[in-house]
């Protein structure tokens, strides 16, 4: 076990952060510290993994709704000491950082992933929540661009959608990653809009079971995450096999107990995710359910 610090607990436990925890050789080293979450990268000891490698893990201020990748902590320290490209010990056990010691080891897991193949077929819900999606107050481009005035074609942007749309209605696998590679890195910040439509557009897979029917989600996600942040190509690497954070994992979960007059309700938490991070999923979530 890593040199003892003060002992910190995890209220909290994402299943792909303790899957990538658990992995021999794991090493980690700060990537970035903001006021109520520090994300640490994570690099596998061995190149090849046998599955969407996220590659990155997030401590979480106990406020923050869990996540696949979360580490939720019971109480929130002063981090002010750690610095980008930190190392951070660690072991199959536990690890240490700062002062103190997080013990992961034996924890329940809180699971991402959804019983996708439980929930009925979307129907005519779609049309529905185009609706309301349509009504909401947001700062996003895609949800402007998919509901405003502006004919989708008229657009770059459009006509990507357009090309997307049509590689998804024939499994065409070029159109797809086209697609998507057209799409990452689009827009500023850490995870920039068009990898948060992205998502959501892989999200609306699953729900359709279109994700475990195909390869498209693997296309969408391998395209897309070497064009973009490290952190944005981890939540990418998340959507693709349908895991989740608390927020969508309930939106996904109460839709087919839809009902219009509670839709702002739930709308709300996805919403709120950043300036338009949240808005720019929901978009790609709600495009997804008709893409053709």
């Amino acid at each position: 076990m890593p040199t003892e610090g003060l002992p910190l607990r995890i209220r909290s436990l994402g299943d792909l952060a303790h899957r990538q925890l658990a992995e021999p050789g794991i090493r980690l080293q700060v990537a970035a510290v903001f006021d109520r979450v520090v994300y640490l990268s994570c690099e596998p000891r061995d190149a090849v993994v046998d599955f969407p490698h996220p590659g990155m893990v997030v401590l979480s201020h106990p406020d923050i709704p869990p996540g696949p990748l979360n580490i939720t902590l019971s109480r929130w320290p002063d981090w002010s000491a750690l610095a980008v490209h930190d190392r951070v010990q660690s072991d199959s056990l536990a690890l240490n950082l700062c002062g103190h010691q997080l013990v992961h080891a034996g924890l329940p897991l809180w699971g991402s992933c959804p019983d996708w193949q439980s929930l009925p077929p979307i129907g005519g819900l779609a049309d529905a929540l185009h609706v309301g999606v349509s009504e909401c107050e947001h700062s996003s481009a895609f949800l402007a661009l998919l509901y405003g005035s502006e004919t989708l074609s008229t657009s770059r942007l459009g006509r990507t959608l357009d090309r997307l749309g049509e590689g998804l209605f024939a499994s065409d696998e070029r159109l797809v990653r086209q697609g998507a590679e057209e799409l990452a890195g689009l827009g500023r910040g850490l995870t920039p809009a068009g990898d948060d439509f992205l998502c959501g557009l892989m999200v609306a897979l699953w729900y359709r079971g279109l994700a475990a029917q195909t390869p498209v989600c693997n296309w969408l996600y391998s395209s897309a995450a070497p064009r973009t942040t490290r952190l944005s190509a981890a939540f990418l690497s998340c959507a693709s096999i349908g895991a989740l954070n608390q927020s969508w994992l309930d939106f996904v979960q109460w839709l087919p107990d839809f009902s219009a007059e509670h839709l702002s309700g739930k709308l709300a938490p996805l919403l709120a995710v950043g300036h338009s991070s949240g808005a720019d999923m929901l978009a790609g979530f709600a495009w997804g359910l008709k893409p053709a």
